[in-house]
């Protein structure tokens, strides 16, 4: 799962397609009752280095706090699909101390 502040840009990857889609591979976000937050893009996908299959995308943020699903395909005509759960907090995470025992 992925967590990332409204509004703020977040990075998300993609592993196991095949390489060299640059420009075919697509990704959306969308909210836990299927409505589109982003629309499919291929803007700022990369794969991160040649024939791995691992995708990098640099994504521009999501307005509203919520649950959401990142939607990997890969394009053309028979596309395959995979997701990964991302949350929008409203604040950034703040990393709470660890608990003292007196």
């Amino acid at each position: 799962m992925i967590t990332a502040t409204a509004t703020a840009s977040f990075l998300a990857y993609s592993t196991g397609a095949p390489s060299g889609l640059v420009g075919t591979i697509g990704a959306r976000i969308v909210d836990v009752l299927g409505n589109e937050a982003l629309a499919r893009t291929t803007d700022d996908i990369m794969e991160i280095v040649p024939d791995t299959g691992v995708y990098k995308w640099v994504c521009p943020g999501v307005q509203r706090p919520g649950a959401y699903l990142i939607l990997w395909d890969t394009g053309g005509s028979d596309p395959t699909f995979t997701e990964e759960e991302l949350k929008i907090t409203a604040l950034p995470p703040v990393a709470l101390p660890p608990a003292t025992t007196t």
